[in-house]
């Protein structure tokens, strides 16, 4: 999965395709950053903003926790609710690789009614 995400951006540099050094290819940076979709997939959700910290690498073969927690929800009139998220990734040794902020609007049903917050 990792080379096929490197060459979709173009990003082949070598400690991302190959074993460098004795460990195993390094994750992109934004492959990871990706994986906060998967939570929100099921709202109709619009990006504003979203910074990340890459505090230290992820290898393939390792196994990510990623923690969203939403610290804020206000009304935005009918262009649904603004939230804002913190997000922490961890490693199976409980290493924190990253971590960062979002901001998203969740867009309400047709309907008007508000969807339920992640």
């Amino acid at each position: 999965m990792i080379r096929m995400f490197g060459e979709l951006i173009g990003d082949v540099n070598p400690r991302h395709m190959t074993a460098h050094h004795g460990e195993p290819p390094v994750v992109h940076g934004l492959y990871l950053a990706s994986t906060v979709s998967m939570f929100t997939s099921d709202l109709d959700i619009l990006g504003r903003r979203f910074t990340m910290d890459f505090l230290s690498p992820a290898h393939a073969g390792d196994d990510i926790e990623v923690t969203v927690t939403v610290t804020d929800v206000r009304n935005a009139g009918p262009i649904g609710d603004v939230i804002n998220a913190q997000m922490h990734y961890r490693n199976q040794d409980a290493v924190l690789l990253a971590q960062g902020e979002f901001t998203a609007v969740v867009r309400p049903f047709p309907n008007g009614q508000r969807r339920e917050q992640p």
